[in-house]
């Protein structure tokens, strides 16, 4: 991804989280008792998901986890 190589230039340590995929399906279920427990197995499917590489770029969102910025003097 663009964004993470950019990143690299200006830090030293830079790591991604994924959220949601799978875990959208639950929200039809959202006022039904059935939604937390959905929520949760959903929830863990995306973990399991996310640890394949292609498929973490069609994650809901990402966070991006920077630090150790690098002195880029002009």
């Amino acid at each position: 991804m663009q964004d993470l190589d950019l990143a690299k230039k200006y830090f030293g340590k830079v790591e991604s989280s994924n959220f949601h995929l799978t875990s959208l399906l639950a929200v039809p279920f959202r006022r039904t008792p059935l939604f937390a427990p959905l929520l949760n197995v959903l929830h863990g499917l995306d973990g399991l998901l996310f640890k394949v590489p292609f498929i973490r770029k069609q994650a809901w969102f990402t966070v991006l986890h920077m630090s150790e910025p690098l002195n880029k003097s002009a």
